[in-house]
């Protein structure tokens, strides 16, 4: 029987409608319990009510109540009646895993004539798959595919998927979820290798985004601390020339006393002073912030603090490098 035609299919719900036990996709399969089995009504009440859904066409519904009907009967005819509808959704791969199943779990049980027709519609779903094989550098890796959970795997592992995109997602506690999109084609094979990587080495080799973040503001306040001294180097020795100059016109005044010419150099000493000073500084902060910046240190040496101060003899400068 091939997949499309559905009269045959109809005419053995209809003899399954007329048998109150039958949870079984064909007469010959039919299962009987002797006593009454709440769970084995149940899953009778799910399989007719799919028989009826796909009676009206309603084929993503039937599925639902065929697979709620083997869960709770674990009736391998069944399994038929879900790769039966699942061809009829277009979900190839998944009618061609059902009908293996059908074939397996039931061995000698299935007739010959059923099993030689299942054996031709697994020839021909063959042809309309494809194939994903993974491998993993981890055992005991969580594999998802299009969200759906397929379990733990080993190292390798081949799924059979439908034609179109796939999103393949593969995680394990420890470690950095791994997603790849694969695009297939019916008879194609996707060969597919990932790698995950622990958490604590997930990050580039530069650092993580708090860490770059750290060295980067270190840099600034490293360079900027340079120009502030520097620039308070160069006010400073404005400064003392300044004071020099007006010291020089105080000597070669009359007028001047010796206490002013004193309380005159005593202040283009002090500018000198925190000139040189500044400058140093200047030159220390400027070769840190350089070495910081070439080597893309991310352990950034203790931050540079300054305070600059003005004294009426000149300015006062402290701090940590």
């Amino acid at each position: 029987m091939k997949f499309s035609e559905i009269p045959a299919l109809a005419a053995f719900f209809a003899a399954v409608a007329g048998s109150p036990s039958a949870l079984a996709a064909s007469s010959q399969e039919a299962s009987v319990s002797a006593a009454p089995n709440p769970r084995l009504e149940l899953a009778r009440t799910h399989f007719l009510r799919g028989v009826e859904f796909y009676r009206h066409g309603d084929f993503r519904l039937a599925l639902v109540e065929f697979r709620r009907s083997y869960e709770l009967s674990q009736n391998y005819a069944i399994l038929y009646n879900i790769g039966q509808v699942n061809h009829q959704l277009n979900n190839y791969a998944d009618a061609l895993g059902a009908l293996q199943r059908y074939l397996t779990e039931g061995g000698a049980r299935v007739p010959a004539e059923r099993r030689t027709e299942v054996q031709a519609s697994i020839t021909e779903l063959e042809k309309r798959v494809a194939r994903v094989r993974l491998r993993v550098n981890l055992d005991g890796v969580e594999l998802s595919i299009d969200e759906a959970s397929l379990g733990r795997m080993g190292r390798e592992r081949s799924c059979v998927v439908d034609p179109g995109d796939h999103r393949i997602e593969l995680r394990r506690p420890g470690y950095r979820p791994v997603r790849r999109t694969v695009s297939v084609t019916a008879g194609d094979t996707a060969e597919i290798s990932l790698v995950l990587e622990p958490e604590r080495l997930a990050s580039s080799p530069e650092g993580t985004p708090g860490q770059k973040r750290s060295g980067s503001a270190w840099v600034a306040v490293g360079w900027v601390t340079t120009g502030v001294l520097a620039a308070g180097a160069g006010v400073s020795g404005v400064m003392a020339l300044n004071q020099a100059r007006d010291l020089a016109d105080l000597r070669n005044s009359p007028g001047s006393t010796e206490e002013q010419r004193d309380w005159k150099a005593e202040r283009a000493r002090g500018w000198a002073i925190a000139a040189d000073a500044l400058a140093g500084a200047a030159v220390v902060s400027g070769t840190l912030s350089l070495y910081v910046t070439l080597s893309g240190s991310e352990t950034a040496p203790a931050r540079p603090t300054t305070r600059l101060g003005f004294a009426p003899g000149g300015v006062t400068l402290s701090g940590r490098y």
